[in-house]
């Protein structure tokens, strides 16, 4: 097991693309956690309605 750690820093447009992208790694079964470290961001991003959409 282990964990991946995603730097993010203005990416409202983006992170939707790189979560998914890391969802379809091949070994994603291995993935413990996902830690989305945001650095200050200035614009809305927001995690908590990307994790509610994307549970099992």
């Amino acid at each position: 097991m282990f964990g991946v750690i995603i730097p993010v820093y203005n990416c409202e447009r983006s992170i939707r693309q790189v979560l998914d992208s890391v969802k379809r790694q091949t070994r994603f079964d291995l993935v413990e956690e996902i830690i989305v470290l945001n650095d200050g961001s200035t614009d809305r991003i927001f995690f908590s309605r990307y994790a509610a959409l994307q549970s099992d």
